[in-house]
């Protein structure tokens, strides 16, 4: 009687050894097949990575806002601080342009900065305005001289009041439309 247990014992035994062998087979096919399909495999080449800035959460807001340019122009542009006073208006006869933007901006800047806020139920504090106009007065120079160039090219039977006119209208519309654009993007 035993002896049968013996027996019994020994061939259980085999039998799980048997199991465990085919098993040892199977995930070593398994293993090559993996390693195969590795080695043929092309590595992954990631082209282009876009960013949901809607999902990120901003804690502090920095940088400039940059009127009327695509980020193609920024890339050509070297500068775009407000030049030293020595050079700022140069030839190019900014000045009086420059006075009468700055002059919009610092009086009709908060009131549309606050109205596009509303419109985009978004809370403007005094920090945030303050640096808003500040960022497109830093641009007004290059800007001005963009549509100097522009009218020029384009409308060159402008003249006098009506050149100026011309010029302070496309950055006023440009100033609308990026401040739009920003207040619309969500904050957090």
């Amino acid at each position: 009687m035993y002896s049968t247990d013996w027996n019994q014992y020994m061939a259980e035994i085999q039998q799980q050894l048997r199991q465990q062998e085919e098993k040892i087979r199977y995930l070593e096919r398994k293993l090559t097949e993996v390693e195969t399909e590795l080695r043929r495999k092309v590595p992954t080449t990631i082209e282009k990575i876009e960013y949901k800035f809607d999902q990120l959460k901003i804690e502090t807001l920095s940088g400039s806002l940059h009127i009327g340019l695509s980020p193609e122009e920024l890339k050509k542009l070297d500068d775009l601080t407000l030049p030293s006073s020595d050079n700022m208006y140069g030839n190019d006869n900014l000045q009086p342009l420059y006075n009468n933007l700055q002059s919009y901006l610092r009086t009709e800047g908060p009131t549309i900065i606050q109205q596009l806020a509303q419109i985009e139920n978004r809370k403007v504090d005094d920090g945030l305005m303050e640096m808003l106009i500040q960022d497109l007065e830093k641009q007004l120079p290059d800007r001005i001289r963009y549509y100097q160039e522009t009218a020029n090219e384009h409308h060159p039977s402008l003249s006098g009041e009506a050149y100026n006119d011309y010029i302070m209208n496309k950055i006023k519309e440009e100033i609308h439309r990026s401040l739009k654009v920003f207040l619309k993007n969500p904050k957090e």
